[in-house]
């Protein structure tokens, strides 16, 4: 029996062994364990590694961050100190160029004489071409002008220059020579004009106290300022002939006797001009009224952005240089200038392409605003 749990025992001690196996076999599988984990650790170490190299690779090339635009600082201002450069992993400094968006003003003398007279005959349309190319145009005005006024009051193009006469020589159109006359001068030159051809001697003289003109004969005639007036100028009010410019106005009429005399002031001067610069650029802002005629319509007759400015005309022969204008500020801003197109215009719109135009030279001040990048004087190391 005691052999027996001897032998129990004995077994008992083998399954002990086999314990002993099996913890040696769980020994063994340990090691194996930490062999493995050995293994991981390096792994995850390279991975480390390569995760720093690619955020390293990352910073030096990364692209630098976006221009900034800043206000330069105003006289008296505290400026902040700067923070100290920004250096990479690679030992590069990173800068940042600040800009300060300004505006730059240009003056360019422009001057009529200069066009290609083979091109522009006339100095009353002229295209000029600029001395450099502008960009970015904010704003253009005029500074000074000087236009010599050689323009007819009286002429053929104006259709101002005749008037028709019947008495008992029978009806004829008489003239005068194309001009600018004194009032006086005028007036003789009619007078003669008349009794050439005419049994009946005339006389035109005007009364400086009243202000008014008088045509006065030897004999009974008639003028007719309404009749021999092309249709279109018959119901007009104002410079159908030269009876309006003596001042025998408004509405054109027929009129008889030895002695007539005119209703209104003679107008033997021009008041002023138009002047037109580029179209293709919207150039010309300002607004006008026009020739109305309520009885066919209530609407407006006028124009907008049809000029750029006007011109108070002096006396003939004498240099004009009252100009009213409006400056054209440009949004958005224009691109290219390179040219600018001038056209002078009589009040109806008309562009002055008469032969006496060819005598009106001028010259002028321009005003060329450009917008321009300026680095600030806090661009610096970042």
């Amino acid at each position: 029996m005691n052999r027996g749990r001897s032998g129990s025992d004995s077994g008992s001690d083998s399954d002990s062994g086999s314990d002993s196996g099996s913890g040696s076999g769980s020994e063994s599988g340990s090691g194996s364990d930490s062999g493995r984990s050995r293994s991981t650790t390096s792994t995850d170490d390279q991975m480390i590694g390569l995760d720093q190299w690619r955020t390293t690779i990352k910073q030096v090339y990364a692209p630098p961050p976006p221009s900034k635009i800043q206000q330069l600082p105003a006289a008296g201002d505290q400026v902040a100190p700067s923070d100290p450069p920004k250096v990479t992993a690679l030992g590069l400094t990173a800068t940042t160029t600040e800009f300060n968006a300004d505006r730059q003003t240009h003056v360019v003398m422009v001057n009529s004489l200069d066009r290609d007279q083979k091109v522009f005959p006339l100095p009353t349309q002229v295209r000029l071409k600029l001395p450099r190319v502008y960009r970015n145009v904010a704003a253009i005005d005029i500074v000074q002008v000087k236009f010599f006024c050689g323009l007819y009051a009286i002429s053929a193009a104006r259709k101002n220059n005749g008037l028709w006469v019947t008495d008992i020589s029978g009806t004829r159109q008489v003239t005068v020579a194309d001009g600018t006359y004194t009032l006086q001068q005028l007036l003789a030159r009619l007078a003669t004009a008349l009794s050439t051809g005419s049994s009946l001697t005339y006389t035109a003289s005007w009364n400086p106290t009243a202000g008014r003109v008088t045509i006065a004969a030897t004999g009974t005639f008639s003028l007719l300022f309404q009749s021999k007036l092309p249709v279109y100028n018959q119901s007009a009010y104002s410079e159908w002939g030269l009876g309006w410019n003596l001042g025998f106005g408004g509405q054109p009429a027929d009129l008889s006797g030895s002695t007539i005399t005119a209703t209104y002031w003679p107008r033997l001067t021009d008041d002023f001009l138009y002047l037109q610069l580029n179209e293709t650029e919207h150039m010309n802002d300002v607004d006008h009224t026009d020739l109305e005629n309520t009885a066919a319509s209530q609407d407006p007759t006028g124009q907008i952005n049809h000029y750029f400015g006007k011109l108070l005309l002096n006396n003939y022969g004498c240099y004009a240089q009252t100009f009213i204008e409006a400056p054209k500020t440009f949004s958005p801003a224009i691109g290219r200038l390179e040219r600018l197109t001038f056209t002078w215009t009589d009040r109806h719109g008309n562009a002055l392409t008469t032969p006496d135009a060819a005598s009106c030279d001028w010259h002028m001040t321009l005003r060329i605003t450009e917008y321009v990048d300026i680095q600030t004087a806090t661009s610096a190391v970042k």
